[in-house]
């Protein structure tokens, strides 16, 4: 994997800290690195919209006066 060179000085400069307080800094494998950014967006994705989900105007939106129930108003055609 690639990262700028800002990025990769950082991590360079805080691995050497590390060593310095003492720290054992070793590589290792991570065999599923390629996964990770796909299941990121997979997550955040469906985070954001089950936190979403709340603003779908029941509380807020538009009332009809023929809608009785929440059923109702969902089926509603706004025409």
């Amino acid at each position: 994997m690639r990262c700028s060179p800002e990025i990769k000085k950082a991590i360079v400069e805080k691995m050497d800290q590390l060593r310095q307080e003492g720290h054992a800094v070793e590589p290792i494998d991570f065999p599923l690195n390629e996964y990770v950014l796909p299941t990121y967006y997979i997550l955040a994705t469906a985070e954001a919209s089950a936190n979403l989900s709340r603003f779908d105007g029941v509380r807020y939106g538009y009332r009809s006066e023929t809608t009785t129930d929440l059923a109702s108003m969902y089926k509603e055609d706004p025409k």
